[in-house]
């Protein structure tokens, strides 16, 4: 009887080990699962604007106060520096270069470069065409390309910005040392309230930073 009991008790003890590390890898993975899910949230929040201050070490100039939809456009923008602010998925300070994005109405071009290049974020480029370039073994870019804008310019040359962040409004102004960046994205704040369902219909929802 001694043997059977103990027999019993191992058996028990086993099952109850057993059971405790079923819900404990079961937390574990909702728990990871919900870090995920509030990251992905977090960065469709930032998605939604950008806003910040612009610093330089050198004098520089940007006077871009009309930018609709990446259609119409007015101004020039030259800046390289630090920004302070939301922008590209972070909060914080990053680097800031703009390579003379401009605007002559019809006409122009978007050169803006903030932060750390992903290549796999759409709001930075066409993901077919990296996918395309992963698959034939040809080497990423390293940093965002420049697109055209205008409603001129776009029909007669192509290479448009992403999908993603062609329906954005911008505003640039840098004088001398310090400016303010700012940058309205609609489609966005529908992405990041119907993302509370689990949608992604950006299919945006990706880590900060390239692999």
């Amino acid at each position: 009887m001694a043997g059977s009991r103990s027999v019993k008790e191992k058996t028990m003890s086993s099952r109850v080990v057993r059971s405790a590390v079923v819900v404990v890898v079961g937390l574990g993975l909702i728990g990871l699962s919900g870090c995920t899910y509030l990251g992905h949230r977090g960065r469709d929040a930032a998605d939604m604007f950008e806003i910040g201050l612009t610093f330089s070490k050198k004098p520089q100039f940007a006077l871009l106060p009309v930018d609709y939809f990446n259609l119409i456009g007015l101004g020039y923008s030259q800046v390289e520096g630090t920004y302070a602010g939301i922008g590209n998925r972070r909060v914080g300070a990053m680097p800031i270069q703009d390579d003379g994005s401009y605007g002559l109405l019809f006409w122009g071009k978007d050169a803006l470069k903030i932060g750390d290049f992903n290549p796999r974020d759409p709001h930075e480029v066409w993901v077919d065409d990296m996918e395309a370039l992963a698959a034939a073994g040809q080497p990423l870019p390293t940093a965002r390309p420049d697109y055209n804008k205008g409603l001129i310019r776009l029909p007669v040359e192509g290479e448009p910005p992403p999908p993603i962040t062609f329906m954005q409004c911008r505003r640039n102004v840098h004088l001398g040392w310090i400016g303010l960046h700012a940058s309205f994205r609609p489609l966005d704040i529908v992405d990041f309230l119907v993302g509370w369902t689990t949608l992604d219909i950006l299919s945006d929802d990706i880590g900060p930073l390239a692999e």
